[in-house]
């Protein structure tokens, strides 16, 4: 192949590379590559540089996979480095996420033991725990970590929209508050997020969102949402009723205690005994 023939195929080749590395997001590219060069680093015996690459690679964006591996690699750094505790805290990360993952093939046999110890064990995957309460005039939804047994959650994303809307209101939070109409269904999902922002459990996706309905005009106080994981939160029903039936009660009672204090009164009177007579009348208590 003469240069210019050569020429034309590096730049080429150029062209396909700048066109991959457009649709592979940097982010994901440089954590990737964190990743390896920390596994590359264990190998060469270079722990301090291994554990500082594993860091930065959970502090990006990785995948589920690429998260559990880091784990399983990093547990074998830390065993290295004479830190068992977070050895175990590693292996019980990588097994809450994957409960059929192992630790390298050549990992030091305390490693291999202590990771199937803690798979016997069992370690309780993270859970989101969401609850929507319906008011009179929307919807507000809260968002909470459930069981976290590897205390892997960086915290929770929440999103919804009124059918026919095309945005989606929310974000990263634990609570939001969807305004709507009386009776109008609202659509929601909640995501709970780890590490390097993988999502470890969700309630709905945006592709199929969960729903609950506004209260409606006449709803009781305490009613039940058609999700399981609906929560209505009590309002004022808003007629007066019960408000005037309590101020009724209140009434009534202050009406008969001061009826027996003024008997109390008149019997005093009747003794004779003047001044020197002490009043007393029954407590009421509101």
């Amino acid at each position: 192949m003469d240069y210019p023939s050569r020429r034309r195929a590096d730049v080429a080749w150029a062209v396909v590379a700048a066109a991959l590395a457009a649709v592979i997001p940097a982010s994901a590219r440089a954590d990737g590559a964190l990743l390896a060069e920390g596994m590359a680093r264990m190998q060469e015996a270079d722990f301090d540089a291994a554990l500082d690459r594993f860091d930065r690679a959970e502090a990006g964006n990785l995948d589920r996979d690429g998260l559990v591996r880091l784990y399983m690699h990093r547990a074998v750094v830390l065993f290295a480095l004479d830190r068992p505790e977070e050895m175990r805290a590693d292996l019980r990360r990588a097994l809450a996420l994957s409960p059929s993952a192992r630790p390298p093939a050549t990992s030091p046999p305390p490693v291999l033991v202590a990771a199937a110890r803690i798979r016997a064990v069992g370690v309780a995957p993270p859970s989101l725990e969401v609850r929507a309460h319906p008011a009179r005039d929307g919807v507000r939804f809260s968002a909470e970590v459930g069981v976290d047994g590897a205390r892997l959650s960086r915290g929770t994303r929440l999103w919804a929209r009124r059918p026919g809307s095309p945005r989606w209101q929310g974000g990263t939070t634990a609570s939001l508050f969807v305004v709507a109409p009386p009776d109008t269904e609202v659509l929601w999902y909640a995501e709970l997020l780890g590490p390097a922002g993988v999502v470890l459990a969700s309630s709905g996706t945006r592709e199929a969102p969960r729903h609950v309905r506004a209260a409606g005009r006449r709803r009781a106080r305490h009613g039940t949402g058609s999700d399981s994981d609906t929560a209505v939160e009590g309002g004022a029903d808003g007629d007066g009723e019960g408000d005037g039936l309590t101020w009724w009660i209140v009434g009534g009672a202050a009406a008969a205690a001061a009826l027996a204090v003024a008997a109390g009164v008149l019997w005093a009177s009747s003794t004779g005994e003047g001044d020197s007579t002490q009043v007393s009348g029954p407590l009421v208590t509101f």
